[in-house]
C-alpha cells in the first residue's frame, strides 16, 4: 500500500496511523511526501522513534527512517510480547508515541511493557492525564486492557518525563458513546519548578468558568519538583476532556480558561451531532426530534451566555459592548433555527441548501470552540452574530423570490 503523507493536515498523524495499522494487519506500507508542507519537512526525532519502536514491537523491516526523511517503507513481521525501553531523546510527546504502539501491542501473544522517556505535557499533543483519564477510560469500555503509571512529568523543552505502560492481549467489542455524563468535572492542575500560585491560578480560572457554565468541579492541585520546568491542566468528564500546557508568557489564568473552554466545547460538539447519530442508527422519532431541538436551543443559550459573560468580565471590553454583541449572537442562533423550521413547514426545504455550510449548527459550535480556545471570545461572538444574520437575510431573499401565485393569494 502506498500513501501520500501530505494528505489532509499533512502532519505526523498519518505516519503513526499507517505504521500502526501496517503492524496490526501485517501489510507493508510505503509513505511518501511525509510532512512535506511543514516548516521542517520530513521526520522529526519523535517520528523516527515512533517508527523504530513499532518496528521493534513487530520485527519490521524499515527503510528511510532517519531525520528529515520524506519517504519511508515499513514491512511488518510478527508482533511479539516483551519489555521495551524507549527514550525519545527530546520533549517529544509520549502520548503520541503510544498512539502508534497501542493498536499493535494488544495483538501480542503476551503482555507488552513499555518504559518511555520524553514529554508528557507538551503542545500539539494530548496530555498524559488526558490519555489516562479520557482515552484509556473510553478504550477500557471496549475491552482494551492497559495499566499505565506516571513516574515523572516532562515539560518542553527539557522533556525527561517517564511513563510506564503495560498492555495486555485484548478483544474489543462495540460500545455506544452517545451519552456522556459525570457527577462533576474532574481535573489536575500541575507544575514543576514554578511558584505554587501558578497551579492555583490555573485551577481557579477553570473552576470559575465551569461553575458559571453550571458544572460542579473537583480539580486537584499537584506541585512537584520534576526533572523539567513547566505547568499544565487537564479536565475531564466521562469521555470528554480538555487540556492545556503552560507556556512562557502565557498567564496561568489563560491556561486554565483554555482547558475549560476545550472541555465545554468538546461536550457541545458531541451535542451538535447527537441527532445525526440517532438517524444513522435508526433510533430517530418525532418526539425525539422535538425534544432534541429544544435541548439544542438551551445548549446554544448556555454556550453563548457563557462566552458573553467571559468577554464582559475582561476589562478590555468595558461598558455594554459584550452584552449587546452576546444578545445579538444568541438572537441570531435562534432566528436561524426558527427560519429553518418555517421554510421546512412551508414546503421550501430545498432553499436550505443555500448557505448550508454557514447555517450549520455544527459549524457555529466549531467556530465557538476555536474562538474560545484562542482567547478571542468577543470577536467570535461578533462573527457568529454576523454569520447568523447573513444566513437569515439570504433565506428571506430566497423565500421572497420563490413566492407563487398561491402564496400571494394566501398573503392577501
Amino acid at each position: 500500500m502506498k500513501l501520500d503523507g501530505s494528505y489532509g493536515e499533512g502532519g505526523g498523524q498519518i505516519l503513526r496511523t499507517a505504521v500502526a495499522l501496517s503492524a496490526v494487519t501485517g501489510k507493508p506500507v510505503e509513505i511518501e511526501s511525509i510532512r512535506k508542507a511543514r516548516p521542517k519537512p520530513g521526520l522529526a526525532a519523535q517520528h523516527v522513534k515512533a517508527v523504530e519502536s513499532a518496528a521493534a514491537l513487530c520485527g519490521a523491516d524499515v527503510r528511510g527512517c532517519s531525520l528529515r526523511s520524506t519517504s519511508l517503507s515499513f514491512i511488518p513481521g510478527k508482533i511479539r510480547a516483551g519489555t521495551f525501553d524507549i527514550d525519545i531523546g527530546t520533549a517529544g510527546s509520549i502520548t503520541l508515541l503510544l498512539q502508534c504502539l497501542m493498536p499493535a501491542a494488544m495483538h501480542a501473544p503476551g503482555a507488552v511493557r513499555l518504559k518511555i522517556t520524553g514529554g508528557t505535557d507538551v503542545l500539539w499533543s494530548p496530555s498524559f492525564d488526558y490519555l489516562r483519564y479520557v482515552a484509556l477510560f473510553a478504550l477500557s469500555r471496549t475491552g482494551y486492557r492497559c495499566d499505565i503509571h506516571l513516574a515523572h512529568r516532562g515539560y518542553y523543552p527539557e522533556g525527561k518525563g517517564h511513563v510506564e505502560a503495560t498492555i495486555y492481549p485484548s478483544e474489543l467489542e462495540q460500545v455506544s458513546f452517545d451519552n456522556n455524563t459525570c457527577a462533576a468535572i474532574e481535573g489536575i492542575s500541575h507544575s514543576s519548578g514554578l511558584p505554587s500560585h501558578v497551579v492555583e491560578r490555573q485551577a481557579s480560572s477553570a473552576e470559575k468558568i465551569l461553575t458559571q457554565a453550571g458544572y460542579d468541579t473537583r480539580i486537584s492541585r499537584e506541585i512537584k519538583d520534576e526533572r523539567s520546568t513547566g505547568s499544565g491542566i487537564t479536565l475531564w468528564c466521562g469521555t470528554a476532556g480538555g487540556s492545556a500546557p503552560g507556556k512562557r508568557g502565557l498567564r496561568a489564568e489563560k491556561v486554565g480558561s483554555i482547558a475549560a473552554g476545550l472541555l465545554i466545547q468538546t461536550s457541545s460538539v458531541v451535542d451538535g451531532v447527537d441527532g445525526d447519530l440517532a438517524r444513522l442508527q435508526g433510533r430517530a422519532s418525532r418526539f425525539g426530534a422535538v425534544f432534541d431541538a429544544v435541548l439544542d436551543r438551551y445548549a446554544d443559550a448556555a454556550i453563548v451566555g457563557g462566552m458573553t459573560w467571559w468577554a464582559w468580565s475582561h476589562p478590555e471590553f468595558s461598558g455594554p459592548q459584550p452584552l449587546v454583541v452576546g444578545i445579538a449572537a444568541l438572537t441570531g442562533f435562534l432566528i436561524v433555527s426558527y427560519s429553518r423550521a418555517r421554510l421546512e413547514a412551508g414546503g421550501l426545504r430545498e432553499l436550505l441548501a443555500g448557505g448550508a455550510l454557514l447555517a450549520s449548527r455544527d459549524v457555529r459550535l466549531l467556530l465557538a470552540a476555536i474562538g474560545s480556545v484562542v482567547g478571542q471570545t468577543y470577536w467570535t461572538l461578533v462573527v457568529l452574530g454576523s454569520i447568523s444574520y447573513l444566513v437569515l437575510i439570504w433565506r428571506l431573499w430566497l423565500a421572497y423570490r420563490h413566492r407563487t401565485p398561491e402564496n400571494l393569494r394566501a398573503e392577501a
